[in-house]
């Protein structure tokens, strides 16, 4: 499937908004180390970031993450080591 990132956030914003209210449920601190597995374009990511945590996000659509990457560094989980 195919991914258009400006269509997700205009039409799909939704899903995004629904999650902030999941990140009171989420232990965030300096310390904690946070994988968000399909991170989309990064709005949640960068929400748990703004907390304090280090976060990596992680998504199987190119589209998506070339608009999350304006906000953090993008790496491939499967080749690279992440520190």
């Amino acid at each position: 499937m195919k991914w258009n990132s400006n269509l997700y956030d205009n039409k799909h914003s939704f899903v995004a908004e629904y999650g902030k209210s999941m990140i009171d449920l989420v232990n965030v601190g300096k310390d904690q180390k946070i994988l968000d597995l399909g991170c989309g374009t990064g709005i949640l990511t960068n929400e748990l970031a703004k907390e304090g945590a280090t976060v990596i996000g992680i998504d199987s659509s190119i589209d998506m993450i070339k608009k999350a990457k304006l906000n953090f560094q993008v790496a491939d989980a499967t080749e690279e080591e992440i520190s």
